[in-house]
C-alpha cells in the first residue's frame, strides 16, 4: 500500500517507518476521529527494524496520507501485546 506523508509528521520518525508500520500485517487499529470532516484512522505497527510505532493518517482518492506518527508508548506497547502481537 502506497503511504503519503505530510510535512506534519513528527521528525522523529523516517517516513520509510510510518509506512513500514501502516503495511504491518499485525498492526493494532487504535481509536480513530473526525476532524474537520475527515475521518483518521490510528494503528500501532513494527518496522522492519522492529521499532513499534503509532500512525494516524487518512486516506484520500484511494491512498494513505499520513497525518503524524510517533514512537510508541508504554501504553501503545501494553496494547499491542494485549491484542496478540
Amino acid at each position: 500500500m502506497r503511504v503519503i506523508t505530510s510535512k506534519s509528521a513528527k521528525q522523529a520518525l523516517a517516513p520509510a517507518d510510518a509506512e513500514q508500520a501502516v503495511n504491518d500485517p499485525d498492526r493494532v487499529p487504535r481509536d480513530a476521529y473526525t476532524r474537520s470532516g475527515e475521518a483518521r484512522e490510528a494503528i500501532i505497527g513494527v518496522t522492519e527494524h522492529r521499532r513499534l510505532v503509532v500512525v494516524v493518517y487518512t486516506q484520500r482518492a484511494g491512498r494513505i496520507r499520513v497525518v503524524t506518527a510517533w514512537p510508541a508508548t508504554g501504553r501503545d506497547l501494553r496494547a499491542y501485546r494485549e491484542a496478540g502481537r
